[in-house]
């Protein structure tokens, strides 16, 4: 969860509308969109067991890293492709990184030590 953080998710969700110069609230409004869809799919078909946890973190890992790389090339003038790149990067966070995490953890402790476990681990990782 921590490294959720630094994934970019909000990064591309905050500087959308300097993104997308040409139509900023449209594209926002569809980043968003993509958004809340994947969660609740994923919500949805993460406990169907046909793929595994680490799975859906996989291959959500793979689409930010290819999101990313299609953001990275010389295309990002073409506002379309712009657009598709951060798509596939918001959808592939959605379904992985964003649900996930938090599902696991979940999963890890009981509910009475939950919030300080969460705590303690985020303090062990900074140090």
């Amino acid at each position: 969860m921590f490294f959720q953080q630094f994934s970019g998710n909000t990064a591309i969700l905050s500087y959308a509308p300097y993104i997308f110069d040409k139509d900023p609230y449209l594209s926002t409004l569809i980043l968003g969109i993509v958004k809340v869809v994947v969660t609740i799919l994923v919500v949805w078909k993460v406990e169907d067991g046909d793929i595994g946890r680490r799975d859906w973190l996989l291959w959500g890992v793979g689409g930010m890293i290819f999101g990313c790389l299609v953001l990275a090339t010389p295309l990002l003038e073409v506002h379309a492709v712009a657009l598709i790149a951060c798509s596939i990067f918001i959808g592939s966070y959605s379904f992985s990184f964003g649900p996930l995490s938090w599902l696991v953890v979940s999963e890890l402790f009981e509910a009475n030590i939950r919030g300080r476990a969460i705590g303690f681990e985020f303090i062990y990782l900074l140090f």
